[in-house]
């Protein structure tokens, strides 16, 4: 599959999750919300991902996203959840998962 096509492909997938709307608790930590969006994506992936990509890609929405969106978002997030978010959180984080996700194939690129 060429760069564009997975580029394209990995940013849908980032954003399935949390096209679903927002009631719940507090912030979880940044910690908690990267491991919940990986766990995300690799389930969302089916295996398209590779794992180091999956990691960096959580890991660069998540610094992103952590204080530009609520905590209710950031709570679905945390545990693995397919639930709705806020529309303008899933606007947010669909630009972040574009850009880490862009980001994430130009360092894999040979």
């Amino acid at each position: 599959m060429n760069l564009a096509r997975r580029m394209g492909a990995t940013a849908l997938l980032l954003t399935l999750p949390l096209g679903l709307t927002a009631c719940g608790g507090g912030k979880p930590s940044k910690e908690e919300v990267q491991a919940g969006y990986a766990k995300l994506l690799e389930s969302n992936g089916g295996g398209q991902i590779p794992k180091a990509q999956i990691d960096s890609i959580a890991k660069c929405v998540t610094d992103k996203a952590y204080d530009n969106v609520s905590g209710d978002t950031l709570d679905k997030i945390a545990k693995g959840e397919n639930a709705r978010a806020d529309n303008d959180d899933v606007s947010k984080l669909t630009g972040y998962a574009g850009q880490c996700s862009s980001d994430a194939f130009k360092k894999s690129a040979p």
